[in-house]
């Protein structure tokens, strides 16, 4: 008696795909694992918040003054060029990003396409549409993790251009009394 084999019912490049889908999804599962770990835990996020919170109910407010209210903001003519420049520059990389995303899915749909015009066994066609879906989606994973990594270095970029314009003229000046004193001393005794 003859004893079949799942090879001899299963099209290889079927099993091959299956086997490349569950790799890809252990990889996944592990990855989301990892990612979701480092978070802090809800105790040490509520605590934050509370902290966070209590900042500000004793923070100091004051009432800004009608004349300062009044005053038009001054605007920084380099400053403004420089964030032009920024923005413009962010939304060129994300309208990029967006351009390869469509392609991706053009190509995702091209595929599908010759696999419907061609007549083929069931699980020649089955293999070849989780062939296609698994590349395509590895693509977009890849385009997601590039955009995520874009947006942060955008929101550094952002960060980084309001600390030097905005929150660097709000400081006080640094106190120069020591030196003007010496000097005062200096003239007196002359």
């Amino acid at each position: 008696m003859k004893t079949f084999k799942v090879e001899d019912f299963v099209d290889p490049n079927l099993a091959k795909a299956l086997a490349e889908w569950k790799d890809f999804y252990n990889q996944s599962m592990t990855k989301a694992i990892d990612f979701s770990s480092t978070y802090p835990s809800m105790k040490e996020a509520m605590a934050a918040g509370e902290s966070f919170l209590d900042s500000i109910k004793t923070a100091k407010w004051e009432q800004p003054s009608v004349e300062s209210l009044m005053k038009p903001p001054t605007i920084d003519p380099e400053a403004y060029s420089e964030l032009s420049e920024l923005h413009t520059g962010a939304v060129n990389k994300l309208w990029e990003q967006y351009t390869k995303s469509l392609k991706t899915t053009q190509t995702y749909g091209e595929k599908l396409a010759e696999m419907a015009k061609e007549p083929k066994s069931p699980q020649t066609m089955m293999a070849t549409y989780l062939t296609s879906t698994l590349d395509a989606f590895k693509a977009y994973q890849a385009g997601i993790n590039e955009q995520m990594s874009s947006l942060s270095d955008m929101q550094g970029a952002y960060k980084a251009w309001f600390e030097k314009n905005c929150l660097d003229k709000a400081a006080p000046a640094p106190a120069k009394a020591p030196a003007k004193t010496t000097a005062k001393k200096e003239t007196a005794a002359a």
